[in-house]
């Protein structure tokens, strides 16, 4: 075998080898499904009764198609950074308000925490503060 058609025959094989690369999947269903699982968190002003001093955080997550489960944890939180009250779930997916249980929080300025974990990515959001 000539040494030209040694260069040609191999030039034919390494250019078949780089199709196959190109043709073979790098992602599983699972990696697919993760990229396109969008869902972003959106913490709101707690709401606060003033006539008793007490209120609730209230947050809201909206998801995209297809919607995925999730897990979440919403907080009120002092500005001093301690939790009032937290409450945390998961959801079979989609959009979704959530909300605390109402509780004390009298002279104290406070705001929403809403983080979610969507298959394996969290997201977190922070609501502006308001005085209870």
């Amino acid at each position: 075998m000539s040494s030209r058609s040694r260069i040609v025959l191999s030039s034919a094989v390494l250019g078949g080898l780089c199709c196959l690369v190109l043709l073979v999947p790098t992602a599983s269903p699972a990696r697919t499904s993760r990229i396109f699982a969008t869902c972003s968190p959106d913490a709101r002003v707690p709401i606060v009764f003033s006539g008793n001093r007490t209120g609730y955080a209230d947050g809201y997550v909206l998801c995209g198609s297809p919607p995925p489960a999730y897990t979440y944890t919403i907080r009120m939180v002092n500005r001093a950074g301690s939790a009032l009250i937290t409450k945390t779930g998961s959801y079979g997916g989609g959009t979704q308000s959530w909300n605390t249980p109402t509780v004390p929080c009298a002279g104290a300025w406070v705001h929403t925490f809403l983080y979610i974990n969507v298959v394996g990515a969290g997201k977190s959001d922070t609501s502006g503060d308001t005085y209870c």
